[in-house]
């Protein structure tokens, strides 16, 4: 998986989101595991660090494509539950 064929971009801006803002620390990094991590840093030659909030905020959108797809992570997809913290994080505008 390269950085320009990371898959169809879906766009989250016309998800409900809370009021409450999305944050990195409490609500986005944990959806991640080190083997989700290990395996993008690979698939991409290091440029998409997971466990990194703005490394994947450089990356949101295409990310958030193969999540929304259930393209990734593969073998166990996320939940409609991840899918919709993560592009409310992307709404929100990538909060720490």
């Amino acid at each position: 998986m390269s950085g320009s064929g990371l898959g169809p971009i879906v766009d989250p801006s016309q998800l409900s989101c809370p009021t409450t803002p999305v944050s990195w620390a409490k609500d986005v990094a944990p959806l991640f595991t080190s083997r989700d991590t290990a395996h993008m840093m690979q698939v991409t030659g290091g440029r998409l660090d997971l466990s990194n909030a703005e490394s994947t905020e450089i990356w949101a959108y295409k990310v958030y494509g193969y999540v929304a797809n259930g393209y990734m992570p593969p073998g166990s997809p996320w939940t409609q539950a991840m899918v919709n913290t993560f592009g409310c994080w992307i709404q929100g505008g990538f909060q720490p």
